[in-house]
């Protein structure tokens, strides 16, 4: 059923091993069913320039001329294709049949992601739409399957040039250095997946540390009962049961002597959630918790209640050979491991919803996340995008929730939705802050990362910038702040945390002397005003164009590991032992 190497297996196997038995094979091992079909692999492929297909029914027979390995986009080399040329309009075939264990239950079609705009059809019958490009969708496709060979055909529109659909670090069409090549397509896995009729349907796990425990609302189409069992390396630790009511179910779990989660000990705890229906389990949904919580106070970062020096790297999610998609889940191993070994403790996920296996890889390995959306074009300030962003948000929140690795979410970078132009454009960050503390109350929000700030509970700082500036900033004793990162006149600073998310040096081949001791001056004279709350260089690796990582794109090491892993020990050291600003 999965065709992943056996390297990548034996790999797999032993995060699995170290941290609980989520299934890191399965495309969102957080929330997987036993019966599932991998629909990933070569599938019929074609470009419609024309746009032709709809109108000559190419979703009923029509032989397309390519062949694609999905997920990945058809600029990627792996795709089989790696043509960067633009396409508006792709189409994929393939053929499936139905196990016979699905019988008597719903037949659902999951695709991770597809950018942008999907429409899906079944032996001829259009089955469901989509768009949002980062968020997975799924459609029940039981009424339209035969049982015998059926025929699945997605048609997938993508206009590059549309500023307002999200796009993140893809090319808008001009040459930077800091866009890359875009893709087209579906980039996340699709799957077949047998739901009963009285199923979860979705659950939300908050943890809580006095009384330690979890809090679990579990949504579901029917059943009496939601029972829920705690366990880890095969022993049971808590089960609760509770009753469906409205569709819901409020479960609370004690966990007395559960560990907590952090990076330095990423505890966690295989969870199974099961709808009861006249005392028969009829659905079963395996899952995992890790306990932590985050909390802002005396301008400082909390985890599990202890201050926390930050200790960053912007990660874009991009490789060489399959842009947005790594040639397996074995390479989100070691980026992890990577950043595990420069001493970093937390990544900022730059303008890319990733996939759950990253997050689930995260979680396990111990890494913390900032969650960022893939923005509109720089620039771009209409009613349009600004629904299509905040329709975004909703779905990717509602998808990653339970992570215990995310513990930030930033509703936009810098100014690139709006540009600055304007007082009523810029207030549209406190909508978006808003929002996402409406979709999450438990994580801090940033409005807009590094520029501008208008309602947020972080102020994060782009840029080398002054620590002086910050400082006397902070004091009340700066006037006119000299670069754009400070919060405008009238939203001023409200003892929230600082931190310093993107910073750069010049591009380089490989670190020298002088490298290094650029770089100590900024991280140690960050952690010594004892204000700054952590920082975050930009970046792992490099980027086609954009030459400034830790590493070269196709993940040679620039830099000597052990020496920036020093120097962020030494950051923690005098932050955990500096008195506070």
């Amino acid at each position: 059923m999965n065709l992943i190497a056996p390297i990548v297996c034996c790999m797999l196997a032993a995060v699995v091993c170290q941290a609980g038995t989520a299934d890191l094979n399965y495309p969102r091992p957080d929330f997987k069913r036993d019966a599932w079909v991998d629909l990933n692999g070569k599938w019929a492929f074609a470009f419609d320039d024309k746009d032709a297909g709809l109108s000559e029914k190419w979703f009923t027979g029509h032989k397309f001329d390519r062949k694609i390995n999905v997920p990945y986009p058809y600029q990627a080399k792996l795709s089989g294709i790696g043509e960067t040329e633009r396409h508006k309009v792709v189409w994929y075939s393939r053929k499936f049949e139905v196990p016979g264990s699905f019988s008597g239950k719903e037949v659902h079609l999951n695709i991770g992601a597809a950018d942008y705009a999907v429409t899906v059809w079944v032996n001829g019958h259009e089955v469901g739409k989509d768009e949002g490009g980062y968020v997975p969708f799924s459609f029940d496709i039981t009424p339209y399957i035969q049982n015998s060979e059926n025929d699945l055909v997605i048609r997938v529109f993508d206009d590059p040039a549309d500023g307002e659909q999200p796009r993140g670090k893809q090319r808008p069409g001009g040459e930077n250095r800091w866009h890359y090549t875009h893709i087209t397509g579906i980039w996340q896995p699709v799957w077949l997946e047998a739901v009963p009729e009285k199923a979860i349907k979705d659950f939300k796990i908050n943890t809580r540390l006095e009384p330690r425990g979890a809090d679990i609302t579990v949504t579901a189409s029917g059943g009496d009962q939601i029972r829920a069992i705690v366990s880890q390396n095969g022993k049971e630790i808590a089960a609760v049961s509770s009753p469906v009511n409205d569709y819901k179910a409020e479960i609370s779990l004690s966990m007395p002597n559960a560990r907590l989660w952090s990076p330095e000990n990423p505890a966690l705890y295989d969870l199974t959630l099961e709808v009861v229906s006249r005392g028969q389990v009829v659905d079963k949904v395996s899952s995992y918790l890790g306990i932590r919580s985050i909390a802002l106070k005396d301008k400082k970062i909390l985890l599990n209640d202890k201050p926390i020096w930050l200790n960053m790297t912007l990660v874009q999610g991009y490789w060489p050979d399959g842009l947005y998609v790594p040639s397996s889940p074995e390479e989100y191993v070691k980026d992890i491991q990577r950043c595990k070994d420069l001493g970093l403790n937390a990544i900022r996920m730059h303008q890319k919803v990733e996939d759950p296996r990253f997050l689930c890889l995260c979680d396990k390995m111990g890494l913390l996340v900032w969650g960022e959306m893939a923005n509109a074009a720089e620039g771009t300030f209409s009613k349009r995008a600004g629904e299509i962003t905040d329709a975004v948000w909703t779905r990717a929140i509602q998808r990653d929730y339970n992570h215990p690795s995310i513990i930030t979410w930033a509703y936009c970078n810098e100014w690139w939705m709006h540009n600055g132009k304007d007082a009523s454009q810029i207030m549209q960050y406190a909508k978006g802050y808003q929002l996402l503390k409406s979709l999450d109350s438990t994580r801090p929000v940033i409005d807009n990362s590094g520029y501008l700030h208008v309602k947020t509970d972080i102020y994060d700082l782009h840029g080398p910038g002054s620590n002086k500036e910050v400082v006397s900033w902070v004091n009340g004793k700066l006037a006119e702040p000299s670069w754009p990162t400070m919060p405008i006149a009238d939203n001023s600073y409200q003892g929230q945390p600082i931190i310093r998310s993107e910073w750069a040096m010049s591009d380089f081949d490989k670190a020298d002397e002088s490298w290094y001791q650029a770089y100590e001056r900024s991280v140690i004279n960050a952690a010594k005003t004892g204000l700054f709350c952590g920082q975050c260089y930009v970046q792992l690796n490099d980027i086609e164009n954009e030459l400034n990582g830790y590493m070269t794109y196709d993940r040679k090491w620039k830099v000597d590991v052990k020496r920036v892993a020093d120097i962020h020990a030494k950051a923690t050291e005098i932050y955990e032992t500096h008195p506070a600003k």
